[in-house]
């Protein structure tokens, strides 16, 4: 295949290095997906760094770089390119436990096609025949499908589970991921179908894809998690909103609630429902429709004290206007009027609100009275 072969080799063996270096000193800002995209990175720096190695290697070592030479060089390290660039893409995608373990079983299936492939190439070439070598194009082809489809359903996942436009996203990964693809494919031709002129042209193409995976993925890397602190800031923005308008309608709501409570118990004081004997909170809030917690929080809310607290409050200050219009009226008998069980109740009631008995009150109102 000649010198401009050679030149092609060695140049993109040491374009792919010079991609790994770069990579190796750039820096990624710090996010909460720096651990998969530094995988990623890793993993690219990897594979340029074996392609660029071994297209060195290559070049070096055959004395007469022909075409089936060129061919076998190609079946050999297509499959584990093919499984780092797999990596490169999913690992910023899906961070499951069960990836690692399918990773870890794709690279036993890679380490067994590639020592098939240097066996064959080596040692068994002539013994085995050319069957074994269609054998072995059709497990890469397998391999290049399978990892098309599951990579195609971790995006889909990853979509849905980020929210993110599948525009947005077709932007960076999938348009590199679209890239792979024809290499891959371009791979499979080159293996089934040898031209010289093909094979120099799918040399240059898999060496701009590596430069431009590791560019893309330098930009991708940075510009994906400003992008999703953004959006994770917009969503706590957004939810921060939603729930101050939550808040304000609820209070809104709750207004108007406590506006019917006042209405209901307004009127209910008005016919001195409070005076019936043994009333409870749950008789309140069935007469008047009202539920009993919202009742309650009304009571304690807006007189600063429980249902009894008030009920009594209101018996004594029914029983004070009483003694004001009757002042010789038995307490007895005004205990039991104004809802009270018995006198001893009444007068300590009274006494916790007055600061006095009632007979003292009493007393004193008349006192006076007759003063006046």
């Amino acid at each position: 295949m000649g010198n401009n072969v050679l030149i092609l080799e060695i140049t993109s063996g040491i374009c792919c290095i010079l991609t790994a270096i770069f990579l190796h000193y750039s820096a990624i800002p710090k996010s909460s997906n720096k651990k998969n995209y530094q995988k990623g990175y890793t993993i690219v720096k990897i594979a340029s760094l074996i392609l660029g190695i071994s297209a060195l290697l290559f070049a070096f070592l055959e004395n007469s770089i022909d075409i089936y030479n060129k061919r076998s060089f190609i079946q050999i390290i297509l499959p584990v390119e093919t499984l780092l660039v797999f990596w490169v893409f999913v690992y910023p995608l899906y961070d499951r436990e069960k990836l690692k373990n399918f990773l870890k079983y794709q690279v036993f299936y890679t380490a067994a096609l590639c020592s098939a492939n240097i066996i064959y190439l080596f040692i068994a070439k002539r013994m085995i025949g050319q069957w074994f070598y269609y054998l072995l194009v059709s497990c890469y082809v397998i391999q290049f499908a399978f990892y098309t489809i599951i990579y195609v359903h971790i995006s889909r996942i990853w979509l849905k589970k980020r929210n993110i436009d599948s525009s947005n996203f077709k932007k960076y990964p999938f348009r590199i991921w679209m890239a792979a693809f024809i290499i891959g494919v371009m791979g499979i031709v080159a293996e089934i179908y040898p031209n010289e002129i093909y094979l120099q042209i799918f040399t240059l193409c898999y060496t701009v894809f590596f430069i431009s995976l590791g560019i893309q993925y330098h930009n991708y890397s940075i510009i994906a998690p400003v992008e999703t602190t953004k959006k994770e800031e917009a969503t706590v923005s957004e939810g921060t909103n939603n729930k101050a308008e939550t808040s304000k309608q609820e209070e809104k709501r709750h207004g108007q609630g406590n506006d019917i409570i006042k209405e209901k118990i307004t009127i209910w004081v008005e016919h001195k429902g409070y005076l019936q004997l043994g009333v409870t909170i749950q008789d309140l809030s069935r007469e008047i429709g009202i539920n009993r917690t919202y009742l309650s929080n009304y009571i304690n809310e807006t007189y600063q004290t429980n249902f009894n607290g008030w009920l009594n409050d209101l018996r004594i200050e029914e029983a004070k206007q009483k003694i004001i219009s009757s002042p010789e009226i038995n307490l007895s008998d005004l205990a039991e009027m104004v809802g009270f069980a018995d006198q001893a109740h009444f007068s300590k009631q009274f006494k916790q609100k007055e600061g006095i008995p009632p007979s003292v009150w009493k007393k004193g109102h008349r006192v006076q009275s007759e003063k006046d």
